[in-house]
């Protein structure tokens, strides 16, 4: 469960606090999500669950105070108090279109310009283009460009949160705006564990410096040699251990994905060996259809066939990696988006096809010449 409660900064020992309380779900195990998980224990629940990306989509009239007014996204920034002191903790705002776009502006912008979809992101809606999706600003490396609106997502790990009951008089910065919002976040009944953060907008000076999680690397491992449709869709994810909740002990192992094109990942490797390709424990992330026969390989162009793909781009930040790829051999309208995070990936496919036989497939072939034990499939 997730609360979002905004109270303005107790000034001369009075408090102004304007107050909006509401409450929802925040479901850190997706049902539109596959998800791979490196844990070197396996387990995934709120002491456990604290390794768990939160996910906190802003939805009017929560955060009131900065949507849709103005706000620069970049200014805002997230503090978890602990121990009786503040703390910065890694977080990112990522910037999602306010209005559903038409996807096909990435296979032809010239034939189909980006049109806005009124009426939401249900596929085709009567009598407009589609279909219609709410897109990420795929900004690379850079901060966020443009306001703080409706459907940007706030993303931090639940583990980095603190405690909830913290004073309105105590700022961690006079740099900061007089309002803060916490964010509680708790796990579904029966257990009563929950955690806050804050959200403050950084009126001048420079965000405090947080660690960097999760990195994508254009360049990756460079092979193949010639990488299709771009050399930036053959690109290493790479993430880094991460002691979560400060107590000295690893929550996160270090791990690197590489990629051989659009779609398929072709090296896992996880824990200390992690820069060892030697150590690698896949052989492919596979995607296959029987009828008609196409592999991951058609997907990723590396063989001849249709070439309805594209490398669409990727938002690296410090807490996630999202990495969009649109098209699948004919499946020109087929989508795929990747969020890596320290400690898991996670792939969102939205599969629009012509009519196929099938059935279609999407699995790991684990590498037996170093997985333990070796028949593993």
């Amino acid at each position: 469960m997730i609360g979002i409660h905004g109270v303005r900064r107790k000034v001369g020992g009075r408090n102004h606090a304007r107050r909006w309380w509401s409450l929802g779900v925040v479901v850190l195990f997706s049902v539109t999500f596959t998800c791979v998980f490196f844990s070197p224990d396996g387990k995934a629940a709120i002491a456990d669950r604290k390794r768990e990306p939160v996910v906190v989509k802003a939805t009017p009239p929560d955060f009131a105070q900065w949507l849709n007014n103005g706000t620069a996204a970049s200014s805002l920034e997230l503090w978890a108090y602990k121990g009786g002191a503040w703390t910065p903790i890694p977080y990112q705002v990522d910037e999602v279109s306010l209005e559903a776009q038409d996807v096909k502006s990435f296979i032809d912008p010239t034939q189909f310009p980006g049109a806005q979809c009124q009426g939401g992101a249900s596929g085709t809606p009567p009598n407009t283009p589609g279909p219609c999706e709410f897109l990420y600003d795929l900004r690379g490396t850079s901060p966020p460009s443009g306001s703080f609106t409706t459907n940007d997502e706030l993303v931090f790990i639940a583990g980095t949160s603190g405690d909830c009951g913290v004073s309105t008089s105590s700022w961690p910065d006079t740099l900061l705006d007089t309002y803060r919002y916490r964010i509680q976040i708790a796990d579904n009944a029966p257990s009563t564990e929950s955690g806050c953060v804050y959200l403050f907008r950084r009126l001048s000076g420079s965000h405090p410096s947080v660690p960097n999680l999760v990195d994508y690397d254009p360049v990756g491992d460079g092979y193949p040699a010639t990488c299709k449709p771009t050399s930036t869709a053959c690109g290493t994810i790479t993430g880094q251990g991460f002691d979560v909740d400060g107590d000295g002990t690893q929550d996160d192992p270090p791990y690197r994905m590489d990629f051989r094109g659009n779609w398929t990942a072709d090296r896992l490797m996880i824990g200390q060996t992690a820069l060892d390709p030697s150590r690698d424990m896949v052989d492919l992330f596979k995607y296959r259809i029987d009828n008609p026969g196409e592999n991951e390989q058609l997907w990723d162009m590396q063989i001849g066939g249709a070439t309805c793909a594209s490398f669409v781009g990727t938002i690296d930040g410090p807490v996630r990696v999202v990495r969009v790829i649109q098209g699948a051999a004919s499946g020109l309208l087929t989508r795929k988006l990747e969020f890596a995070y320290p400690g898991e990936v996670r792939a969102r496919i939205y599969l629009r096809v012509h009519q196929v036989g099938g059935p279609i497939y999407n699995y790991i072939d684990i590498n037996e010449a170093t997985a333990s034990p070796p028949s593993s499939r």
